[in-house]
C-alpha cells in the first residue's frame, strides 16, 4: 500500500507538470496569435506617429518637428524623428560644417501631394557671429547626396523649411576662412601667404598675425589683405606660423580665426611632389564649390585649371593661383574637371582630376542674377540664401528656391557706389525686386 501511495502522488505530480505546461502555451498562443503582444521599443531618441490624410504634427524631444498638412498624404503613414549618429548619414560636402545634430526623418523617400515643414533644431554656441545658417537634407533618400533646402528662416535656435520628401537633415554654416598653406622656401626668397574669406555679407576685416614659438602665441602684422608676404627670409625663420583673425569692421565681433600656416626655410631648392590631391564634389546650383590641393617642395607656386571637354583638355582659370581654388556653383558647371599644377625652379607636378556635380533639387528653379557697371555692392534675397556680391566686372550668381516663392532681392551698393536700377522683375518697390519663381526666372541690377 505504501508502495501504490507514492506511485500515485508521482503520478499526481506529473499530472500538474503537464496540465501547467499546457496552459502556459496556450497562454502564450492567444497572446501572440492575433498579433497583440507588445510592440518592439523605439530607440529613447526617436519618436513615431501615424499621420493621416487630415495631417498632423509629429514632434521629437530635441525639438525637430514635421508639420503635414491636409490633403498632403493619400493614406495613413507612419512619420519617425529620429537624431542619429553624424557618421551614419552620407559625408557632409567640403567646408560645409555641422551646427546640430543630424535627424533621419522616416520613411526615407516619402513624397507628399503639397510641401510639408520641417522644423531642425541646432546649437547657437556653434555658429559663427554674422555667418548665414542653411538646412542640408539628402535627396530624398537615405544615402544622398546632400543638398541645401531653399528658403529656410531660423526661428529661436531652430530651421523651419518647406520640404516635398523625406531623407536626413542637419543644420550647417559654410566655411568663413579657407586656412593659408604651409610654405617652403629657399633662404633669402620672400614667401608669400594666401587666405580666402567666404560666406560673410557684411563688411570684414582681416588681420595677419605671426608666431616664433610654435603657436604658444601669435602677434599682430602690418598686414590685412588677403594675402602677406614676408621680407627675405633667413634659415630663423624656419618654423614660424603665420595666420589670419578675421572680425567686422570695428574688430568687435570675430567671425574665424584661420588654422596656423607653417614657413619652412632650407639652403636647397626641392622639386614640388603633391602630397594633398583634389576630390570630386557635388555641389548644388548657388552653393561654393571648394577644391584643395597641397604640395610639398621649396617656393611652390600653384596654378589651378579646367577642362570643360571631358579632360581632353585643360587650360589655366585667371586668378586661381592658389592652394585653394573656391566658387559659387552655376548650373552650366555641371560636368566641369579641376585639377592643379605645383612648379617652381626645380621642377612641377600635377594632381588628380576632380570632377564637379552640380545639382539642381527637384521642385525648385533657378533665379539667374547679373549685375553690370563699374560700382560694388551686394545683392542679399528673401527667403534668405548666399548673397551675390559684385567686385570687379560683370557677376552672373544662381540660385535655387522652391517653385512659385515670392523672392526679393535687395541691393545694396557700398562707399564710393550708386545703385542704377532693375530689369527683369515682376514688380519693384523701392530699391527692391520682386520675383515669383513661376519657371527658371532672370533678372539684372546696376551698380554704378
Amino acid at each position: 500500500m505504501a508502495i501504490r501511495g507514492r506511485t500515485q502522488r508521482r503520478h499526481g505530480g506529473v499530472f500538474l507538470i503537464v496540465m501547467f505546461g499546457l496552459i502556459s502555451a496556450l497562454a502564450a498562443c492567444s497572446s501572440d496569435e492575433d498579433g497583440s503582444g507588445p510592440p518592439a521599443a523605439l530607440p529613447v531618441n526617436k519618436v513615431e506617429q501615424v499621420v493621416s490624410a487630415a495631417g498632423g504634427t509629429v514632434t521629437h524631444g530635441s525639438g525637430a518637428q514635421v508639420v503635414v498638412p491636409q490633403g498632403a498624404l493619400a493614406g495613413p503613414v507612419t512619420i519617425g524623428i529620429e537624431e542619429v549618429a553624424a557618421n551614419s548619414a552620407p559625408t557632409l560636402p567640403a567646408g560645409v560644417n555641422a551646427v546640430g545634430a543630424t535627424f533621419a526623418v522616416t520613411p526615407h523617400g516619402q513624397t507628399f501631394l503639397q510641401d510639408v515643414t520641417v522644423t531642425i533644431p541646432f546649437d547657437p554656441a556653434q555658429v559663427p557671429a554674422g555667418v548665414p545658417l542653411s538646412l542640408l537634407k539628402t535627396m530624398n533618400r537615405a544615402d544622398g547626396p546632400w543638398e541645401e533646402v531653399a528658403g529656410a528662416t531660423a526661428v529661436g535656435s531652430t530651421l523651419n523649411a518647406q520640404s516635398s520628401g523625406f531623407s536626413h537633415y542637419v543644420v550647417t554654416v559654410r566655411q568663413v576662412v579657407i586656412n593659408p598653406s604651409s610654405l617652403a622656401v629657399v633662404s633669402g626668397e620672400r614667401a608669400t601667404f594666401h587666405v580666402t574669406v567666404l560666406n560673410i555679407d557684411s563688411p570684414f576685416t582681416i588681420r595677419w598675425q605671426r608666431s616664433t614659438n610654435g603657436g604658444a602665441s601669435f602677434i599682430d602684422l602690418a598686414a590685412t589683405g588677403r594675402s602677406y608676404t614676408t621680407g627675405p627670409t633667413t634659415l630663423n625663420d624656419d618654423g614660424d606660423q603665420y595666420r589670419v583673425v578675421v572680425t567686422n569692421d570695428s574688430g568687435s565681433i570675430t567671425f574665424a580665426t584661420s588654422l596656423a600656416a607653417t614657413l619652412s626655410v632650407s639652403p636647397n631648392s626641392v622639386a614640388p611632389d603633391i602630397t594633398q590631391h583634389p576630390g570630386s564634389q557635388t555641389v548644388t546650383v548657388g552653393a561654393s564649390a571648394s577644391f584643395s590641393c597641397e604640395a610639398s617642395g621649396t617656393a611652390v607656386q600653384y596654378q589651378w585649371q579646367i577642362s570643360s571637354d571631358g579632360g581632353v583638355t585643360f587650360v589655366d582659370i585667371q586668378g586661381a593661383a592658389f592652394a585653394n581654388y573656391v566658387f559659387t556653383v552655376q548650373a552650366s558647371n555641371n560636368g566641369e574637371r579641376y585639377r592643379c599644377r605645383a612648379s617652381n625652379s626645380a621642377g612641377t607636378a600635377t594632381s588628380n582630376t576632380a570632377t564637379l556635380t552640380v545639382v539642381i533639387p527637384s521642385g525648385t528653379e533657378i533665379l539667374s542674377l547679373s549685375i553690370v557697371g563699374d560700382g560694388f555692392g551686394v545683392v542679399t534675397y528673401n527667403p534668405p540664401v548666399e548673397g551675390c556680391s559684385k567686385a570687379i566686372g560683370p557677376t552672373t550668381c544662381e540660385r535655387v528656391f522652391n517653385g512659385n516663392t515670392i523672392v526679393i532681392l535687395t541691393p545694396t551698393a557700398y562707399s564710393g557706389s550708386t545703385f542704377g536700377g532693375w530689369t527683369g522683375c515682376d514688380s519693384v518697390s523701392g530699391n527692391d525686386c520682386s520675383v515669383t519663381m513661376t519657371g527658371s526666372r532672370a533678372v539684372s541690377a546696376v551698380i554704378n
